[in-house]
């Protein structure tokens, strides 16, 4: 038999594979499905210093990242305020000049942001030990997310998710043939990346239902308290551990807290679970609050009230919530 015939099969998939991966690449603008990296590391959930990626938000707009020193989007500056939290802090989905930080050094005061998307309020604290000795900050706020620090509070980052090639997946991915991609060289393949991310949201949790997970105003009462508890735990151990570092701890809003209307367009039917009403409830605050009466507090409730400060669809900060928390930070570090 002839090896002509299997060679022009071969040459013909490679051909029309590489025609997917242009058309693909096009398509996307060679922007990736998901951020790509994340390192686990003995310390904790990381980000890898020198990574640069374009994503794509669900809007079909684009955002860039450039990663530095430790993972961050801002230099390590010396003896300057530090400000340590999650995907809020990074600044997901804006771009580098609409950052908070960027907006506190116009103000005068120079801070480093060390956020990394999934942390929980323990998790910055352990990254912000890990800085502490090279950046020697002048003080330290931590910054409290409302719409999801409750549900990380359960668990350390990599306890509740796993990196793979980079990538960050829930543990029902990570236990998948999912793993085993992203674990292998075809993951750097955009066709094949968006086909296999595709293919995990067939069996993954509805985004909303995800969202009301993570949601104090969604938990029953004994485990909001119980994370309550963990989050003023972590806190209070770690100004015991430091009392020559002042600490502030940022109340960060949720967009759900806004009003009816927004709840009703980001969870739909799914509002039926909440144990509260976010919008007219504060009692996860209150708590958190009455749990930490010899802390610092900085509350950004009276400063996002509408819905121009958060990512349409995205519990985000928008650019212009980024700029409000960048003067607030600013003025409570003068």
């Amino acid at each position: 038999m002839s090896r002509r015939g299997p060679l022009l099969a071969l040459a013909s998939s490679i051909f029309v594979l590489a025609m997917l991966e242009g058309g693909a690449r096009l398509l996307t603008g060679g922007k990736p499905p998901q951020l790509d990296c994340y390192s686990a590391t003995a310390l904790g959930l990381r980000l890898q210093a020198g990574c640069t990626r374009t994503l794509r938000q669900p809007d079909g707009s684009s955002w860039t990242l450039q990663l530095r020193d430790h993972g961050l989007r801002s230099p390590l500056t010396r003896q300057v305020p530090l400000v340590v939290g999650d995907s809020q802090i990074f600044g997901w989905g804006v771009e580098e000049e609409a950052l908070w930080r960027v907006q506190a050094e116009q103000a005068g005061i120079p801070m480093v942001a060390a956020g990394v998307p999934a942390m929980g309020v323990a998790d910055a604290l352990g990254f912000a030990e890990e800085l502490l000795p090279d950046q020697q900050p002048s003080r330290l706020f931590v910054v409290v997310n409302g719409a999801n620090d409750w549900g990380d509070a359960r668990a350390p980052a990599l306890e509740r998710l796993a990196v793979v090639g980079g990538w960050l997946l829930r543990p029902e991915a990570a236990a998948s043939a999912l793993s085993t991609f992203f674990a292998s060289p075809f993951r750097h393949s955009l066709l094949l990346s968006y086909a296999a991310v595709a293919w995990g949201r067939r069996d993954a949790p509805d985004p909303r239902l995800q969202r009301l997970a993570e949601s104090p105003w969604a938990m029953p009462e004994e485990l909001r308290q119980k994370s309550t508890r963990s989050i003023a735990l972590a806190l209070h151990a770690f100004a015991a551990r430091h009392p020559e570092l002042p600490l502030t701890v940022v109340f960060l809003p949720s967009d759900l807290e806004l009003s009816e209307a927004r709840v009703d367009s980001e969870l739909g039917d799914s509002r039926r679970y909440l144990q509260l009403d976010p919008w007219s409830n504060p009692l996860p605050w209150q708590e958190l609050r009455t749990a930490l009466p010899d802390l610092s507090i900085l509350d950004l409730h009276d400063k996002l009230p509408d819905p121009r400060f958060f990512q349409g669809g995205d519990y985000h900060l928008s650019a212009e919530g980024q700029a409000v928390l960048g003067r607030e930070l600013a003025a409570a570090a003068r």
